[in-house]
Formats: structure tokens, C-alpha cells, sequence
């Protein structure tokens, strides 16, 4: 419970932390900010802070945003948090807070997961939906697409998106990984591929696979006691 550690020159320290400690059980899905070179907490409200320690998100206006869900940030640093009283909220890299506008079809408190890419868009993991590949537009999100089972999907819960330099968007659900090739999207849809048990991926605790994909463009791919290695070079 509440325990953060951070590997660094290749030892793991754990961060023992009065504001951590205090706060409610934490969201896993913390983000590293690389404009405020910071992390991004989900507790009881935002918290923000490094390994000297961490800290209630407050801007100047005495704004914090409280019981926020899912995270992610944009390539420009504006963070977005979804939080359990139904609103989608923006913080930009000047620390002004904004309220987002959403679709009727998407409550926030019901969102999984959110990712973003290079080409900004973002992703959110929404259960029952799948995977929503959606814009900011000035203070509006606005859904473009929607990929689910019957797009290929394992199940419409994501736990990681990763895109490469080919316009593949590759996608660990908790039943294996999805790949879409956007680049090849046709009247009929987008191409699909899979990898799952049958393909060499391990079985066990395959429902908590993510991917991260590093300097050298290849990507990661980790479940419970596993840890493969693609290299996207080589993907045909």
C-alpha cells in the first residue's frame, strides 16, 4: 500500500514519504512529467513531487483537483486528470487548471485509462466502449474513433498504448496485444494483428501487461514474471 520506488544508477530505493504515506491507497498509474521533470500522484487529490519528496497539487489561484482517476500528459506538458465527480481536467504547464468538455457518451469516473502520443492524440481505456482515439480542441475533447472487440480487440480493457514510427498503435489489453496499423486503414477498417498465448506470449498474469517502448525503438512488453523485448526494426 502506498509504496513508490525509484530505480536509479541501477538501484531501487523506496521513497518513504509523509504526503504518500498519508494519503488514501494510490492509483498505479502515475505519470512522470518530463517538463516539470516530476511525478504525477492520484491519491485523495493530485500530488506532484520527485524522490526530495512530494507535495498536494495547489497553483497559484489555491486550485487543487481532488479524487483524480485516471492521468496522462500531452507532448506540449498539459496533464489531464479524470476525476470521480464527473469532470475531465486540464493543467497546463503555466499551472492554470481548466475544465474539459466532454462527449455524453464518456464520464470520466468511468475512465480506465488515458494515453497520449506524438501525433496528440489521446487514448482512453473505457470499459464497455474500448479504445477511444480522441483530440483536445481548444477546451473540447472529441472522439474520432472507437476500436473495440469488433475491431479486434481482446477485451475493452487497455493497459498500455504504445505508438512507432510506422503508424502502428500497439495495444496490451489484459488478454495480449493488439496491433493496429493506421497507416494501412482501409473502407473496411483497420488492420488487426494479435499476439497472445499462441504466439509465445506468457500466460500468467498476462491481465497486467503494459508496454513502453525506449530510446532504441524497441519496444517492452512485461506480465507478472516475464519481460520480452520486441524490436520494431524488424516488424514487418
Amino acid at each position: 500500500r502506498n509504496r513508490i520506488f525509484m530505480l536509479e544508477n541501477e538501484q531501487i530505493r523506496f521513497i518513504n514519504d509523509p504526503v504518500i504515506n498519508a494519503s488514501k491507497e494510490l492509483d498505479w498509474h502515475i505519470v512522470f512529467d518530463p517538463h516539470r521533470k516530476k511525478i504525477w500522484v492520484p491519491g485523495d487529490t493530485l500530488l506532484l513531487g520527485d524522490a526530495k519528496g512530494f507535495s498536494i497539487y495547489t497553483t497559484s489561484q489555491h486550485k487543487k483537483i481532488f479524487s483524480p482517476g485516471a492521468l496522462a500528459i500531452t507532448r506540449q506538458g498539459t496533464v489531464l486528470a479524470a476525476s470521480s465527480d464527473g469532470k475531465l481536467y486540464a493543467v497546463t504547464p503555466d499551472d492554470v487548471i481548466t475544465k474539459i468538455r466532454i462527449p455524453a457518451t464518456i464520464a470520466p469516473k468511468n475512465i480506465y485509462r488515458m494515453f497520449t502520443d506524438a501525433d496528440d492524440n489521446i487514448w482512453i481505456s473505457y470499459p464497455g466502449l474500448g479504445l477511444l482515439q480522441c483530440r483536445l480542441q481548444n477546451d473540447s475533447l472529441l472522439s474520432i474513433r472507437k476500436f473495440g472487440k469488433e475491431e479486434g480487440l481482446f477485451n475493452d480493457l487497455v493497459n498500455s498504448v504504445v505508438t512507432d514510427k510506422e503508424g502502428r498503435v500497439w495495444i496490451a489489453t489484459k488478454a495480449g496485444i493488439v496491433v493496429l496499423d493506421m497507416q494501412k486503414k482501409t473502407e473496411g477498417g483497420v488492420p488487426a494483428y494479435t499476439f497472445r498465448a499462441s504466439e509465445g506470449l506468457p500466460i500468467w498474469r498476462m491481465e497486467w501487461g503494459r508496454l513502453v517502448k525506449d530510446v532504441s525503438d524497441h519496444l517492452w512488453y512485461n506480465t507478472g514474471n516475464e519481460l520480452l523485448r520486441f524490436n520494431l526494426k524488424e516488424m514487418q
